[in-house]
């Protein structure tokens, strides 16, 4: 969104100085995209620095392993146990 809005504002900004019902569109817009880039940086300098992680694919195996594979694996043998053929 905030590209979007900067995108449109700068497109604005540039188109009206050629016509004038351009310039009653910018005139409109750019106080809101003002307050609109003011919020969302005052959003995300409160919500501060995040870090993230990336697994590997071994590491997503073993969280599916632990967590939903037991699951899975059991539902499966309700309609189809091990060693016979469907």
């Amino acid at each position: 969104m905030v590209r979007i809005n900067t995108y449109m504002d700068a497109n604005l900004s540039e188109a009206e100085l050629t016509n004038t019902e351009i310039n009653d569109l910018y005139i409109i817009f750019h106080p809101q995209h003002l307050t609109f880039m003011a919020l969302y940086l005052a959003n995300v300098g409160a919500v501060g620095v995040q870090q993230g992680k990336v697994f590997t694919k071994d590491e997503l195996l073993a969280i599916m392993e632990h967590t939903y594979l037991g699951d899975w694996d059991f539902e499966i043998q309700k309609v189809c146990r091990k060693g016979t053929e469907l």
